[in-house]
């Protein structure tokens, strides 16, 4: 029997004396006899090639393809610009920060320095690019369209740096691209330039491709073994294929997320006890909300259904947002994540006077009593968590811990009976991003934004202390 190494303690989440627990008990019960369909109906579309990320964690043929990429790139390399937005840099930087380590000092031997330049915002690229030397940098840009506005509009801006420190030729061989294999025009560009250029599979969503060439290229070059971290990924791929509810960790996260959804929470919270998971509640947060908020089921019905993703940091936001958790709405379901050792630990010396009850313990012990508090301090008032432990942050365990949660929304999403895996909403706005800056092909935008544009006015103008206007036409 393939076992994974982390440990679910979901009692809090079922035994709530404020009388809901039997409609919960119930509804994990429904989901555990539903169980077998729900995994068959997963392995379907695996099986017919429609969920490419299932099967990512042994793909052999993508390792090679990404060492073959990074064997032609240049050699001097000790920064690497991560050009993408959402799914083309979340995974990547979720990696790279939970095994780099803070601020990434601890960098692997060969390794390099990431730069995720993740919004078209010039803040960051502004202050970046003078920061770096050319000839010592490489680009990767990643879009699976080939059009992501965001992606290509700093592509330019940062070929143009490019070109202007190493010339045209020298900075096309500073940039990787990673893209869809079809006819795109990202891929265009990278074969007419002479490129070097990877696919994103077209079965697997950007959301879903942290363990495809999206995320696997830019580990690769910061020194990270990506074996290891798909190994996990696959021990916890084999598990969560089991058709028993109870013995299939992804099955029980979504069972207990979905059953307080119809109950009323509807806002699931992942608190990871950890500074090297912050960006992996990022990834996590953008997996859950973009594939989980549908207006259509898969029967066309209106449903506008959604599991509110929100994230927080143990213990930093029991300062803050855990007074909204525990006397807020009770409208939530908490994941707490936490690490039982972690890679370093330092000791708090024995001191006399006042603090002396910390004296010969150690910061990650209060960080662990911090979260069974928290855990506590919820329960006494009736708000549900659950409690996810992981043994360590090795490359091993985020690996299960990546796939654990695309299972478990895939999972969630047959369970709510919609499609887990397109995004109308995302589309909908890059549409009419398109039509406002100009893009050729959007007329239909354009109509509707004029239209948009024609409606009352309402607007109130802010300059000085001496000058201000409120302008609104009359209701």
């Amino acid at each position: 029997m393939v076992l994974c190494r982390l440990e679910i303690d979901y009692n809090n989440a079922l035994s709530l004396p404020n009388g809901s627990a039997t409609e919960l008990q119930e509804r994990f019960d429904a989901a555990a006899r539903a169980m077998p369909g729900i995994v068959s109906n997963v392995l379907a579309q695996v099986e017919r090639e429609e969920l490419g990320f299932w099967n990512a964690p042994n793909s052999v043929d993508t390792l090679k393809q990404v060492d073959a990429v990074v064997g032609r790139l240049p050699k001097e390399t000790t920064d690497v610009v991560v050009l993408g937005v959402g799914g083309s840099s979340l995974g990547s930087r979720a990696l790279y920060e939970a095994t780099c380590g803070p601020y990434h000092l601890r960098l692997p031997v060969n390794g390099r320095r990431l730069h995720f330049a993740d919004n078209s915002d010039p803040w960051h690229l502004s202050a970046l690019l003078p920061r770096l030397s050319a000839e010592h940098t490489l680009v990767i840009v990643t879009s699976k369209s080939g059009s992501t506005l965001e992606t290509i509009a700093t592509y330019l801006v940062v070929h143009e740096w490019l070109k202007r420190e190493l010339g045209e030729e020298r900075a096309h061989a500073h940039t990787a691209v990673v893209t869809s294999p079809g006819h795109v025009a990202l891929r265009q560009v990278a074969t007419a330039r002479g490129m070097a250029c990877l696919p994103v599979p077209e079965n697997i969503g950007g959301r879903f491709s942290v363990l495809s060439t999206v995320g696997q290229l830019p580990s690769t070059l910061a020194g990270i073994d990506m074996q290891p971290i798909l190994a996990g990924a696959d021990r916890m791929r084999r598990v969560c294929e089991s058709p028993e509810l109870r013995q299939n960790p992804a099955g029980i996260l979504a069972a207990l997320n979905v059953a307080h959804y119809h109950l009323g929470r509807g806002t699931s919270v992942l608190m990871p006890y950890s500074d090297a998971l912050r960006a992996f509640a990022a990834w996590w947060a953008q997996l859950w909300a973009e594939s989980l908020a549908k207006r259509i089921d898969r029967s066309g019905s209106l449903v506008e259904t959604g599991l509110t993703a929100l994230t927080a940091i143990g213990a930093t936001d029991q300062h803050s947002q855990l007074q909204l958790f525990s006397h807020g709405p009770a409208d939530k379901l908490l994941t707490l994540l936490r690490v039982a050792t972690p890679d370093e630990d330092l000791n708090i010396p024995a001191v006399s006077g006042p603090f002396g009850y910390l004296g010969g313990q150690s910061l990650h012990r209060v960080l662990l009593a911090e979260q069974r508090a928290t855990e506590l301090a919820l329960r006494s008032i009736d708000r549900p968590s659950l409690r996810i432990t992981v043994p360590d942050l090795s490359s091993e365990s985020l690996g299960e811990l990546l796939f654990l949660f695309q299972a478990t929304t895939a999972f969630a999403g047959e369970m709510l009976n919609i499609n887990a895996f397109d995004q109308p909403g995302v589309e909908s706005g890059k549409r009419l991003t398109s039509a406002i800056i100009g893009k050729p092909g959007y007329d239909k935008e354009v109509a509707q934004i004029r239209e948009w544009e024609s409606e009352p006015t309402r607007r109130a103008h802010y300059r000085d202390e001496s000058s201000f206007s409120h302008e609104a036409d009359e209701i």
